[in-house]
C-alpha cells in the first residue's frame, strides 16, 4: 500500500515539472512581440549610413531603418514575424514625419532574402503586405492631420484628425459593413460638451 502511494505522488510530480517545463517550452518559442513605435529615435553615432537591421534572437528580421548622419531619415519598416510588413513610418533627421501606415498581417510569406534581411531601400519596399489597418500623419514626431483606420474587410472603420497628439473635431465610428456608429466632436483631445 505504501510503495503505490509512493509511486502516485512521485508521477504527479514527475507530470507537473514536464507540464512546467512545456509551458517554458511554449513561452521561450512564442514570436516575439512587434517593435513598439519611437516617434523620435536618438542619434547614434555608431551607426553608419545605409539600411540598420533589429534582429530578434531566432535571427528573424523585426524592424529596419534608413540611417544618414547617425540617425534614422527615410523609410523605416516593422515586421510581423512571418516577416509581413507590421508598420511603415518615414523619419526625418531622426523624427517621425510624414504618413505612417500599419497593415494586417499577410497570411504567405514572398521573400524578403535571408532571414528576412533586404539589401537596398527598393527591395525594402517590395516586402509584403496585408490589407490596410490604419493611416496618420506625422509633423515633427508629433501625431498632426488627418487619419483613417480599416476593418480588415477594408470597410473604414474610424476616420478624423489628430492636432498635436490629441483628437481633434468630428471623429466618425462605422461598423463593419460601412454603417456609422457614432460621431463625435473633440476639442484638445476632449469630447466637445455642446
Amino acid at each position: 500500500m505504501m510503495h503505490w502511494l509512493l509511486a502516485r505522488v512521485l508521477a504527479g510530480g514527475i507530470a507537473g515539472c514536464l507540464m512546467a517545463l512545456l509551458l517554458l517550452g511554449i513561452l521561450w518559442l512564442a514570436p516575439p512581440p512587434v517593435p513598439k513605435l519611437q516617434a523620435e529615435i536618438p542619434y547614434h553615432a555608431k551607426h553608419q549610413d545605409g539600411i540598420v537591421e533589429k534582429h530578434d534572437l531566432f535571427g528573424l528580421l523585426q524592424a529596419q531603418w534608413v540611417y544618414v548622419d547617425g540617425r534614422p531619415h527615410g523609410p523605416a519598416l516593422h515586421h510581423y514575424p512571418n516577416r509581413s510588413v507590421f508598420r511603415e513610418l518615414q523619419y526625418v533627421e531622426g523624427k517621425l514625419d510624414g504618413v505612417m501606415r500599419e497593415y494586417y498581417q499577410e497570411e504567405r510569406m514572398r521573400g524578403g532574402g535571408r532571414r528576412g534581411a533586404f539589401r537596398d531601400a527598393r527591395q525594402m519596399y517590395e516586402a509584403s503586405r496585408g490589407p490596410l489597418k490604419g493611416e496618420w500623419r506625422y509633423m515633427e514626431g508629433v501625431r498632426d492631420g488627418d487619419y483613417t483606420l480599416y476593418y480588415e474587410n477594408e470597410y473604414i472603420k474610424e476616420e478624423g484628425q489628430y492636432r498635436n497628439d490629441k483628437y481633434f473635431g468630428r471623429i466618425l465610428k462605422y461598423s463593419k459593413d460601412g454603417q456609422l456608429i457614432s460621431e463625435r466632436y473633440f476639442q484638445n483631445g476632449a469630447v466637445r460638451q455642446e
